[in-house]
């Protein structure tokens, strides 16, 4: 049994990738398994040496109790697990197996966007795993992060950048058998070509029923968050949501790597020059993001693939606003953006 994990920057096509595989007859894509966690979960594993309180149970065992106390998908990762296993590593992926032979699937996948700065600790984590980058026109993901997801424009933009670089890097160490990338643009010209390539790298056959995405009950309300068709017109609509100022920055921040996954420019010349943000000055954007959100009293947000608007009491956007604050500007927040800023070119 094999696993897949779909990562990718946030609003780069990850769950309508996601939403494809899962109509394929042999693949269960699980209910965001929050594989993070467990990368997490494993490297306090190895930093704890010795039996700490009950010592009729091994390490792993409260490892998993613990993960099934901070979220229920971990209870239901481990429903069917041999928690007493002592090997950590083995146990997740014979639950992951576990979980996929109930639905009567061959393959099992998990969709974490925020994997893509995790990419050689899961690929140890599970060496037999199959990792697919959804790569999307940074222009597109910046203006949708602000649009649905309320982050400042440019910061967005310097992290689809960082992002890009990280994985790419460590895609080409961890080699093609395991790393393949799909561009969200294609996938919506050519879904069928595309998604027949994925299925040969995942080592599944062919099943045309993953073009059907009619078949979610949710893709017929007018709030799904994936529509009920694919629409190639959506690669470009992020020309209308930005204005040109607003462009021509933008291309001036990331255009470097436009440049090098052949999207091309449309207002800044190809030779440059491409200034990425100081670390401060990313710092600042996403302080900006933040104190913009502590005004707003509604927020969309998807629940189960629907976008719903939720009302945002003050106390929750003043304890957000302290929480989210705190977390920028403490000294590993930027300590860590100095340390980004020197590894991205």
């Amino acid at each position: 049994m094999s696993q897949a994990f779909i990562l990718g920057a946030p609003r780069s096509g990850t769950t309508l990738l996601a939403t494809l595989l899962d109509n394929h007859r042999g693949v269960y894509v699980s209910e965001n398994a929050r594989a993070l966690g467990l990368v997490q979960a494993e490297s306090e594993l190895l930093k704890s040496i010795g039996p700490k309180g009950d010592v009729r149970r091994s390490p792993v065992e409260r490892v998993v109790q613990a993960l099934g106390r901070r979220n229920e998908r971990y209870s239901r990762l481990f429903k069917h697990a041999d928690v007493s296993s002592s090997d950590f590593r083995a146990l997740i992926a014979a639950a992951a197996a576990n979980q996929a032979l109930a639905k009567g699937k061959q393959l099992w996948c998990d969709k974490e966007p925020n994997l893509i700065d995790h990419i050689p600790e899961i690929s140890c984590l599970l060496p037999d795993s199959k990792l697919i980058h959804v790569i999307r026109d940074g222009r597109a993901v910046a203006a949708s992060q602000r649009d649905r997801q309320y982050r400042d424009l440019y910061a967005a933009a310097h992290d689809w950048r960082r992002q890009l670089v990280v994985a790419r890097f460590q895609g080409a160490y961890i080699g093609p058998e395991r790393y393949r990338e799909v561009r969200y643009e294609r996938l919506l010209e050519d879904p069928e070509t595309t998604l027949q390539g994925l299925c040969a790298f995942l080592e599944i056959e062919w099943d045309p029923e993953m073009l059907q995405l009619d078949r979610h009950a949710d893709a017929s309300d007018s709030q799904s968050y994936v529509g009920r068709k694919l629409d190639a017109g959506k690669s470009g609509g992020w020309r209308k949501k930005l204005s040109t100022k607003e462009q021509v920055r933008l291309e001036g921040l990331v255009g470097d790597m436009l440049i090098d996954l052949g999207y091309g420019l449309n207002h800044v010349d190809r030779r440059g020059p491409f200034r990425a943000h100081t670390p401060l000055q990313h710092l600042y954007r996403k302080q900006l993001a933040i104190t913009r959100g502590l005004f707003r009293s509604e927020r969309t947000v998807m629940k189960r693939r629907k976008l719903v608007k939720e009302r945002q009491p003050l106390s929750k956007r003043v304890r957000r606003f302290v929480g989210r604050t705190t977390s920028l500007w403490v000294a590993d927040s930027v300590l860590e953006a100095f340390r980004t800023h020197r590894r991205v070119p």
